[in-house]
């Protein structure tokens, strides 16, 4: 498994929803251990240009801030997606195997 880039890390100027969606895609590619096809992706960015076109509206309408709320939520998908990935970087034993020694041989 290659290692996720964090979005917030590679697109600072991109609309608050583009970050957003690339970090769920990020999560998608770690839990799933592949990339979205595509017609997966070409749904996905329907919906991003949707959000983004909807965005300045929305901060409007609502009494907290939107951006960092958004901001936050893209943060924690791209950390479950780092967790993932660093959890698999390395197998683990299993707890139900018994240990090796010279009385079990």
């Amino acid at each position: 498994m290659t290692d996720t880039n964090l979005t917030t890390d590679t697109h600072e100027n991109a609309p608050l929803a583009t970050n957003l969606v690339a970090a769920g895609e990020n999560l998608f590619k770690s839990l799933m251990g592949r990339e979205m096809n595509q017609n997966q992706q070409k749904i996905s960015n329907g919906i991003t240009q949707l959000i983004d076109g909807f965005m300045p509206t929305l901060e409007q309408m609502t009494t907290f801030d939107l951006g960092d709320l958004i901001d936050g939520m893209t943060q924690t998908l791209d950390g479950l997606a780092k967790t993932i990935n660093s959890a698999r970087g390395k197998p683990v034993e299993s707890e139900t195997s018994e240990p090796k020694n010279s009385h079990n041989e």
